[in-house]
């Protein structure tokens, strides 16, 4: 988990480009770009004589070819970084074993036996290894090597021109390392633990490959210039002859040099698809043909596959990709000051903008601060000169209200608790009295009271229950205010004074 955090930091600050593949022929250009599980695919025809057998023939209009192919891929000046993938005519390959136990100076051994087994001089020329797997040979533990051999001036004129026009090479390999790249990730039925022979037919020639646990192992290439003496048009009947001459070439070739049973031909082919398999399946029956279908990007055809494999490359992270690469030395080293360029600019751009963010927030402060300033001078300078009048005026509105609010604290300092009094009144007379009216002028005053009751007998109980309480006092009760009402109960009225109603 914290080293998946670690990496993400380390591709936040440092990304990685993109990578797409390029495919360079006698006759094409093609470039597969893989992003978001989607391939991006451009082409463009190659006219006659500007590469022939893989070798750049006229570098000038090579150099306007690409230029304006590297124009379609990148509008502007945007670098543009690439796999090349060059023709496999040129390309020799040798597969020798080393002890496992000398894995501690493995590069020094694998130099020295790429040095003794170059079928071209190796001084001129650019090498590259990798290892393919392990077997027991001899009862000791070997490791498999598999190395790639080209002359320099080839790579070196593709290099120059392609870096002229915009591209930045990240590896050069060939057809071959990416067709076995491209079939071992995303070929239906592909299986790493079988043998396989694969076959591509280009507008080159015939390209032989052995694949073993999804490895290169072997490669042989025939160039119809070579199978033709340079005629330009075939019959089919001679391509047919060339097509048996070199399958059996193969065949026999594996049956010295390898082990394992081999039943499986996975043919690549751009046209004349039906026709070869027929060719390979009555010639050799023990021979199955696969033609090969990818489990994505299904809309692509076969001549695309190997474009395909470069451009799954260019998605390896670079510390991460250890597949041969035919690339010069000052190329390799010129992609790695990339990644330390980018890492400068990145933190460049970092620092500049965190610098510029905080010289805009101080001018944005400095501005807030002088308007603020501004508004307060304002301020300060209306309050400064005191108005006399407005002043006056103010003194005497707080006057009258001091005035007003000691009234209204003096009347509620006076004021008295009525509550108590009518629920002691009321709890006197009971039921039998009723409490029509009661007149209370104030405290001071006597009060009177208009009420109800059956007969006089309950009158004069109500007053002596008035006169056995202390507060009411004067008690006033004539005979001659006591009237029959029509419901034949008896009016009366009486007057008594207060003590106090707390």
């Amino acid at each position: 988990m914290a080293a998946s955090s670690f990496k993400n930091f380390l591709n936040l600050i440092n990304p990685q480009p993109e990578i797409g593949g390029l495919e360079i022929s006698d006759s094409y250009l093609r470039f597969v770009l893989l992003k978001n599980n989607k391939a991006d695919i451009v082409s463009m025809k190659m006219p006659p004589g500007v590469i022939e057998d893989g070798k750049i023939k006229d570098k000038d209009q090579f150099f306007s070819i690409i230029s304006n192919f590297y124009n379609q891929l990148s509008p502007g000046s945007k670098k543009k970084y690439i796999i090349a993938n060059i023709s496999d005519i040129n390309v020799y390959t040798e597969v020798f074993l080393l002890p496992k136990s000398g894995e501690s100076n493995l590069d020094e051994a694998v130099n020295l036996n790429l040095r003794m087994i170059s079928p071209i001089d190796f001084d001129n020329a650019y090498t590259d290894w990798q290892l393919i797997g392990e077997k027991i040979s001899g009862g000791v533990n070997q490791l498999q090597i598999l190395g790639a051999f080209v002359q320099k001036k080839i790579i070196d004129d593709y290099e120059d021109i392609l870096s002229r026009a915009g591209f930045d090479v990240a590896a050069v390999e060939f057809p071959a390392v990416a067709l076995t790249r491209s079939l071992s990730e995303l070929s239906e039925g592909f299986s790493k633990n079988k043998n396989y022979i694969l076959m591509r037919v280009g507008s080159d020639g015939l390209a032989f490959s052995f694949i073993s646990n999804g490895n290169l192992n072997f490669l042989h290439f025939a160039s119809w210039a070579s199978a033709y003496g340079g005629q330009r048009q075939i019959s089919f009947d001679a391509m047919k002859r060339v097509i048996i001459t070199e399958v059996q070439k193969v065949l026999s070739f594996y049956g010295t040099h390898a082990e394992g049973k081999i039943d499986s031909l996975i043919l690549v082919s751009q046209t004349l698809t039906d026709e070869i398999s027929k060719i390979i399946n009555d010639n050799f029956p023990d021979i199955s043909v696969r033609i090969p279908t990818f489990r994505e990007f299904k809309n692509l055809e076969p001549v695309w596959f190997s474009t395909v494999g470069s451009a799954l490359r260019g998605v390896i992270p670079r510390s991460e990709d250890s597949v041969i690469s035919l690339l010069s030395a000052g190329t390799e080293i010129k992609f790695r000051n990339y990644q330390i360029v980018a890492f400068i600019n990145i933190w460049r751009n970092i620092i500049l903008s965190v610098l510029g963010a905080i010289i805009v927030f101080y001018i944005g402060l400095d501005f807030l601060i002088m308007k603020n300033f501004d508004v307060l001078s304002q301020k300060v300078k209306a309050i400064s000169i005191p108005d006399f009048a407005n002043i006056t005026e103010l003194q005497n509105e707080a006057r009258d209200f001091n005035q007003k609010a000691n009234l209204i604290y003096a009347a509620y300092a006076q004021k008295s608790i009525w509550s108590p009094f009518f629920v002691q009144l009321n709890q006197l007379a009971g039921s039998d009295i009723s409490i029509k009216r009661i007149l209370v002028q104030s405290v001071d005053s006597p009060v009177l009271l208009v009420g109800e009751a059956p007969d006089e007998d309950k009158i004069v109980t109500f007053k002596d229950a008035l006169e056995s309480q202390s507060q009411f006092t004067n008690i006033n009760f004539q005979l001659s205010n006591i009237s029959k009402n029509v419901s034949g109960n008896v009016d009366f009225t009486l007057t008594f004074e207060l003590k106090s109603v707390k």
